[in-house]
């Protein structure tokens, strides 16, 4: 049976402090991509871009993303 790949994006909808769904956008930066990639110019358009939303918790007024990119894809070619 073949190994799946996990998801790159997951997405939460709860606070990750205190799991209150009462979660209000700051402030939403659209699409980016990851930083330290050091890609070449031609390779800009095929850069994977993921969600950047900061949000606030009413509930423990905690600031948070809760678009959560796989730590594997986010680091594994860091410098």
């Amino acid at each position: 049976m073949p190994v799946s790949n996990p998801p790159a994006l997951r997405r939460s909808a709860s606070c990750a402090f205190c799991e209150s769904r009462s979660l209000e956008t700051v402030i939403d930066l659209g699409e980016v991509a990851l930083a330290g990639g050091f890609i070449k110019p031609e390779q800009f358009e095929a850069e994977p871009r993921f969600p950047l939303r900061v949000f606030f918790c009413n509930d423990c007024c905690a600031v948070q993303v809760t678009d959560i990119v796989d730590s594997r894809l986010m680091f594994g070619n860091y410098f």
